[in-house]
C-alpha cells in the first residue's frame, strides 16, 4: 500500500483514445486553458530521431524547467515529458515510463500546474491508472530471437497458445495480437516461474484522476488516419525510415513500430511505395481497433466529442475539489 506521504490530492487529467483521435490537440488546448503540462504515454515517441513516423508534436524550443528527469521539449508552447528519452536501439519498458511519469506528475504539481497525461499506449496508461508494478526482468536477447524465429515459422497463433497455456487470465489485459507483448510476457514468466497476470501488483491510486476519452466513429477515424499518413509521406517519412534503418538497423526496438517496419521490403526492392503506404495504413487501423477495445475496459471514462465537452467536464471536476 502506498504511504500517505506519497499520495497527491490534486487531480491528474488522463486523455485516452485510439491513434489520430485528437488526443494531442485536446491535451494542448486544455494545457493552455488550465495552465498544465503534458506527459506523453506513447511507446514510440520516447525514441529520439523518430519524429515523422511517430507524429510527435513539433518542437519550438527546449527547456530544462526544474525536474531533473529529462530535458523536456516545449512543443507548441506547452511543456512535455516522456518524449525523446532513448535511442531507437534501446529498450524502454512500462516500468521505466511509469517512474518518469510519477516524477513528472509530482514536479508539475509542485509548480501549481495541472498534469495532463495523453497517449495511446494503453499498457502504460493502465500502469498509471491502476498503480501496478511488474517485476524488473531484463531483456533476454537469445530467448527473444528464439521466439521471433518461432513466429516466422509457426505464426503469432503459436505464441498466443503458449502464453494462454501458462496464463489463461492474460486475455484480460494483454494484447494477444501484438507479438512484442507476447514475447515479453513469456520472457517474464520464464524468469519468474509465475503467470504474468499474477505478477502485476496493483495498489490504491496515488492521486485523483479525471479520465477523458475520445473515440471517433470508424469512418471518420479511417479518414483521419489516411490524411495523417499522406502528411507523413509529404514530410519525408521515407527518408526518415531509411536514415534510421541505416543508422540503427531494422531489428532494433524502435524500428519494430508501425510506420518504420513496413519500409524494409521496399528498400530491398520487393514491394512498391504504394504497397508500403497501404501496409502502414492497414496496420495503423488494426492498432486503432485494439486501442479502442482496450480503452473501453477502463472504468469511469468520460467519453467526449470535442474540446468544449472536455472543458465542461473539467470545470465541473475542479469545482468539486
Amino acid at each position: 500500500m502506498a504511504s500517505r506521504k506519497t499520495r497527491v490530492k490534486s487531480p491528474v487529467i488522463v486523455i485516452v483514445g485510439p491513434t489520430a483521435s485528437g488526443k494531442t490537440d485536446l491535451a494542448h488546448k486544455l494545457a493552455k486553458t488550465l495552465g498544465g503540462d503534458i506527459i506523453t504515454a506513447d511507446s514510440r515517441q520516447v525514441y529520439k530521431e523518430m519524429n515523422i513516423g511517430t507524429a510527435k508534436p513539433h518542437t519550438t524550443g527546449t527547456s530544462n524547467r526544474g525536474s531533473g528527469i529529462r530535458k523536456c521539449p516545449e512543443m507548441r508552447g506547452v511543456q512535455h515529458y516522456g518524449i525523446d528519452l532513448v535511442k531507437p536501439n534501446q529498450y524502454f519498458s512500462v516500468q521505466q515510463w511509469r517512474k518518469i511519469a510519477l516524477r513528472a506528475i509530482s514536479e508539475i504539481q509542485k509548480q501549481g500546474r495541472v498534469p495532463i497525461v495523453e497517449g495511446g499506449t494503453w499498457q502504460w496508461v493502465y500502469a498509471l491508472l491502476y498503480n501496478y508494478t511488474i517485476p524488473k526482468v531484463p531483456p533476454q536477447k537469445a530467448f527473444r530471437k528464439k521466439l521471433e524465429a518461432e513466429i516466422k515459422k509457426r505464426g503469432t497463433g503459436y505464441l498466443i497458445k503458449k502464453v494462454l497455456r501458462s496464463d489463461p487470465d492474460a486475455t484480460a489485459f494483454l494484447d494477444l495480437k501484438n507479438p512484442r507483448r507476447l514475447i515479453r510476457a513469456l520472457e517474464v514468466m520464464k524468469e519468474t516461474g509465475k503467470p504474468f497476470s499474477r505478477l502485476r501488483k496493483t495498489d490504491a491510486p496515488l492521486f485523483k484522476i479525471l479520465i477523458l476519452g475520445l473515440n471517433p466513429a470508424p469512418p471518420a477515424l479511417k479518414k483521419r488516419l489516411a490524411k495523417r499518413l499522406e502528411q507523413q509521406f509529404a514530410e519525408g517519412l521515407k527518408r526518415e525510415a531509411r536514415n534510421l534503418i541505416s543508422k540503427y538497423g531494422r531489428k532494433t526496438p524502435g524500428m519494430s513500430g508501425i510506420g518504420y517496419r513496413e519500409w524494409q521490403p521496399y528498400f530491398e526492392g520487393t514491394i512498391t511505395i504504394d504497397e508500403v503506404r497501404a501496409n502502414i495504413l492497414r496496420n495503423t487501423i488494426k492498432l486503432a481497433k485494439v486501442q479502442q477495445r482496450m480503452f473501453r475496459k477502463i472504468k469511469k471514462v468520460k467519453w467526449i466529442h470535442a474540446y468544449q465537452d472536455a472543458k465542461r467536464v473539467v470545470t465541473q471536476k475542479f469545482a468539486r475539489l
